[in-house]
């Protein structure tokens, strides 16, 4: 089977916590064995308000003070691009085959959220390539990989770029389902009938999940979704999620999930589209 992941491109921005990113994207490589492409996009410049001899000093510049920062050897790939940083890191990408978007998220001091994380939840909301986010102040490759799951098919891409990973650093990887909770809406007897129905089918989907995949651990539960994986993925390094419809608010409740674990967590989120 063709590797689900074949190029990393990190984004870089010459803060002190951009350099914790780069140092991951850095062992991500080494220990995948993928090429890393480093990014850095020049929002304050329009390119074409700019002659192409100016450019390309301007852009000799910037490469010349990433590879300084980042210690890069002259075979190193860099791209600097012009543009809202977002954008220009998924164009970046799409010149890459099967591309792993690597970002930083550090958003404990509301500057340094305003800054930097602005750039990142502009890339959940907008890439087609999945993203790695990088959250915490250490980098380190994942042992356990938490995979939470509605079953549904989308999940299955979470899954295989999650299993690509796991094969290739022997971590332990888990799925996780919850079984959400909802209210009444009538009465208690339509509301015991609609639960029943509910959970048949979702006794269904979880047998059918399970024997599609004999060899992989799943846990299922019932509750609040997001409080729910919240709590459980406290004893994981990674967290893999399924993207949701970019048509939709990043803050909706269908994609509550991954606002919180972005905001609050402090271990990567692997997001996949």
């Amino acid at each position: 089977m063709k590797n689900p992941i074949e190029t990393l491109v990190v984004a870089v921005d010459f803060s002190n916590y951009s350099r914790t990113v780069a140092h991951e994207a850095k062992q991500l490589s080494d220990s995948l064995h993928l090429p890393l492409t480093y990014v850095f996009a020049l929002e304050d410049l329009v390119a074409s308000d700019i002659s192409a001899a100016e450019l390309n000093d301007i852009r000799k510049t910037y490469e010349a003070k990433v590879r300084s920062e980042y210690n890069l050897s002259r075979a190193q790939r860099i791209v600097i691009r012009f543009g809202p940083a977002a954008r220009e890191i998924i164009a970046a990408a799409r010149h890459e085959i099967n591309p792993l978007i690597i970002v930083g998220y550090h958003g404990a001091h509301p500057f340094a959220r305003f800054f930097m994380g602005s750039v990142t939840e502009a890339l959940v909301k907008e890439s087609p390539f999945p993203l790695w986010i990088h959250r915490g102040e250490k980098a380190s490759l994942p042992k356990k990989i938490l995979i939470p799951s509605d079953l549904e098919q989308h999940s299955e891409t979470a899954l295989e770029k999650a299993q690509f990973l796991t094969d290739a650093w022997n971590s332990e990887l888990e799925v996780y389902h919850v079984f959400q909770d909802f209210y009444p809406a009538y009465d208690s007897e339509s509301w015991l009938l609609a639960d029943d129905i509910m959970k048949s089918w979702d006794d269904e989907k979880f047998e059918s999940f399970k024997k599609a995949h004999p060899t992989l651990k799943v846990h299922r539960t019932r509750g609040t979704i997001t409080q729910c994986i919240r709590d459980y993925s406290k004893n994981f390094d990674l967290i893999a999620l399924a993207g949701h419809d970019k048509n939709e608010d990043f803050l909706l409740p269908l994609n509550a999930l991954t606002a919180q674990m972005l905001h609050e967590g402090n271990k990567p989120i692997l997001l996949v589209p």
